[in-house]
């Protein structure tokens, strides 16, 4: 049987840092969509600016929104993992002990 062996603290707390990254991409957004409102309608006219700026604050939504259910996943993921560790490790300590 294979073996896997998880660091369940390095695993938080390399997915602490997702929030800081959700942040920025939020940032990022409210910027875009700050500069989609502050172009006049005709600028806006020209070359498709309006939908390549509707696009982006759209790509950059879907991507908060990626990032926010990863940092989620990965945190219920970290914790199922501790708990199955701790029960299989209880059950060979149990098993043991009647040895």
């Amino acid at each position: 049987m294979a073996k896997i062996n998880i660091n369940v603290t390095s695993v938080k707390n390399a997915n602490s840092k997702l929030p800081s990254c959700e942040a920025k991409v939020k940032t990022v957004r409210n910027s875009i969509n700050s500069v989609r409102c502050n172009i006049r309608a005709d600028v806006k006219a020209r070359n498709n600016i309006a939908n390549s700026l509707n696009n982006l604050y759209y790509e950059a939504e879907k991507i908060e929104s990626s990032i926010h259910e990863l940092y989620n996943t990965v945190n219920k993921c970290a914790d199922i993992y501790a708990q199955a560790d701790d029960s299989v490790k209880k059950r060979v300590q149990y098993v043991s002990d009647w040895k």
